[in-house]
């Protein structure tokens, strides 16, 4: 998450943890391993939906792929204005 920016947040834990969590959010996830020779070095094929969660970690709104930077800033700034 790094490469993304020091603000964002990213889940981790067991596989078991993280096969809740995918159910939970109902998003897709699974480990591609294109060289069996090199298990280590892989891809992640995952849903692609940006969610906002409020502070309290409840679910708030979730922005498609294709959800543009503009209609991110208005409809979070929805969310904002309510504080």
């Amino acid at each position: 998450m790094s490469h993304f920016g020091p603000n964002f947040v990213a889940l981790t834990g067991t596989d078991g943890q993280l096969r809740a969590a995918t159910k939970s959010f109902r998003v897709h996830r699974r480990k591609v391993i294109a060289d069996k020779t090199a298990p280590d070095d892989y891809l992640v094929d995952h849903s692609s939906i940006t969610f906002l969660m409020g502070p309290d970690g409840k679910f708030r709104t979730l922005f498609p792929h294709d959800t543009t930077g503009d209609v991110m800033a208005t409809r979070m700034a929805k969310y904002l204005a309510k504080k």
